[in-house]
């Protein structure tokens, strides 16, 4: 890819924005980019939504816990 920028950029007729290898180009790389973003927000709503889960099942094993400490002091 770099190369390919490279060749694209570095050349006399990469200044005619209207060419549309170079239209192309963009617009390829443009659905990378997007597809890269959504990724990274997917992995980060699952990440947030498993960091809950397992938050709450803290929240639960400490709260058995604390009924298992109080019925050990009852007996």
């Amino acid at each position: 890819m770099k190369t390919a920028l490279r060749r694209l950029f570095l050349t006399h007729e990469s200044r005619k924005p209207s060419r549309p290898i170079y239209r192309w180009f963009l617009n390829r790389e443009l659905r990378k980019l997007k597809r890269e973003i959504d990724y990274v927000f997917q992995v980060r709503r699952e990440t947030v939504r498993r960091e809950t889960q397992l938050r709450r099942q803290a929240e639960r094993i400490a709260a058995d816990l604390m009924n298992l400490d109080i019925e050990a002091r009852r007996a």
